[in-house]
């Protein structure tokens, strides 16, 4: 990895296809997520999605005041 860092490897779009397709994880989540990423946190976001702007709101509010 530090390799990749350090830009002294090139990295082929194919093998990053191919990492995507090994560890399960789409293109997008590899570059919305990085290293953070796991199911958990992409499925969080999934239904997060999917709610209204006022129940956002509301969970946005709650994570507020959990932190």
């Amino acid at each position: 990895m530090k390799a990749i860092e350090n830009q002294s490897i090139e990295l082929k779009v194919k093998t990053l296809l191919d990492f995507c397709d090994v560890v399960d994880i789409t293109i997008q989540d590899f570059f919305y997520l990085g290293e953070k990423y796991n199911k958990e946190d992409k499925n969080f976001l999934e239904l997060f999605a999917n709610l209204s702007a006022e129940n956002k709101a509301v969970i946005i509010d709650l994570m507020k005041k959990l932190k």
